[in-house]
């Protein structure tokens, strides 16, 4: 009985079994270099994809809106469900994710000062757009202190409101307010 024999019912002899067995590792035995190298050149690779990934930290915050009155009048105004509205609700995720509220934010934080947030600071060639003159949207003129500062602003907002994520929970009076960066301080 040599080779692939079947038994009554179609199933492979035990001994057709181990020979298919040991063929295989025969294969794998043969080529283990080709193995070990692929392994360790996977691992090389993910260690190296590893040490270049910048880690990103995340801060929550959940927030529930309540427009019900502290103060209690009659027994009907306690058990009353008064509940904030999805237009209500929508209105103060809206609030959260404004471009003014941003840059009262960036500025009690002075993330405009910030390394990580910011890295035109830390930029060794920074002096160097001091010494440029930067022109226009035309390229005819040369803008002035207050169209710079603007400019940065705007990229600087830009850069904060794509860091922070504001969304009302499903069914729910909760906003969770959310901001990346890969400071950890800064993302808190």
């Amino acid at each position: 009985m040599s080779g692939m024999a079947s038994g009554p019912e179609g199933e492979k002899e035990p001994e057709s079994i181990a020979v298919l067995i040991r063929s295989s590792l025969a294969i794998l035995w043969r080529r283990k270099r080709m193995i070990i190298l692929v392994v360790i050149l996977s691992w090389l690779g993910t260690r190296l994809a590893l040490s270049l990934a910048t880690p990103t930290y995340s801060a929550d915050a959940l927030l529930m809106i309540d427009e019900r009155q502290t103060r209690v009048i009659q027994i009907g105004d306690v058990l009353s469900d008064v509940r904030p509205t999805r237009t209500s609700l929508l209105g103060e995720v809206e609030v959260l994710r404004s471009r003014e509220l941003a840059k009262r934010v960036m500025a009690e934080l002075e993330l405009d000062k910030n390394p990580t947030f910011n890295p035109v600071v830390v930029s060794r060639w920074a002096w160097l757009s001091d010494l440029l003159p930067e022109s226009g949207p035309d390229g005819s003129r040369t803008l002035s202190a207050e169209e710079l500062r603007a400019r940065e602003e705007a990229r600087l907002l830009k850069r904060f409101l794509a860091k922070l994520t504001v969304k009302q929970i499903t069914l729910s009076p909760v906003i969770r307010v959310s901001f990346e960066a890969s400071d950890p301080k800064l993302a808190a």
